[in-house]
């Protein structure tokens, strides 16, 4: 730590400067990161790109675990060929299979309702307190509107709801 004074008419004295070196322990905190006043250069090399993450689901296990229970003494027989069909190649949910999941509510939809793929185009119906339009079919789901915000909503083929048979518009 040095000090020089320099007033007119006073001649300066040597001064005299010398380091003092402070060696503790030094705890960033979160106040200490407007200190930074430019933020660093990164280079990008081939070595520092991300790498493309591959992985595969080992299904061949599940495949070999349930291929046993396959057999119509076990299951019915309207459900051997949409098991069987999706353990060739299983989803991560039997839902997401339409297939699959229809035969395991046995085609049937509960008492009152109906699936949403059952109802003609431009139907109206009620899911959760809310009224929709059917819509056109995607690959696998079906778009619907909801009437009150005027929104656009994808349903699932098989998501049961309350068919309103009174207001089908064209």
């Amino acid at each position: 730590f040095s000090q020089k004074k320099s007033k007119k008419g006073v001649k300066k004295k040597d001064s005299i400067s010398e380091v003092i070196n402070i060696v503790t322990s030094y705890t960033p905190t979160i106040s200490d990161a407007f200190k930074v006043k430019k933020s660093p250069k990164i280079i990008v090399s081939e070595n520092t790109k991300k790498k493309k993450l591959s992985y595969a689901i080992f299904s061949a296990p599940f495949q070999h675990l349930m291929l046993p229970f396959l057999h119509p003494s076990i299951y019915p027989n309207y459900m051997l060929t949409p098991l069987a069909h999706y353990l060739k190649k299983p989803k991560a949910s039997t839902d997401s299979d339409v297939k699959l999941s229809l035969a395991l509510k046995e085609n049937t939809a509960e008492n009152g309702k109906s699936f949403v793929f059952e109802l003609p185009l431009n139907s109206t119906f009620v899911f959760k307190d809310k009224v929709y339009r059917k819509g056109n079919k995607r690959k696998t789901r079906i778009e619907c509107l909801q009437l009150a915000t005027k929104r656009m909503y994808l349903f699932s083929q098989n998501a049961e709801v309350i068919f309103k048979e009174d207001q089908i518009t064209s």
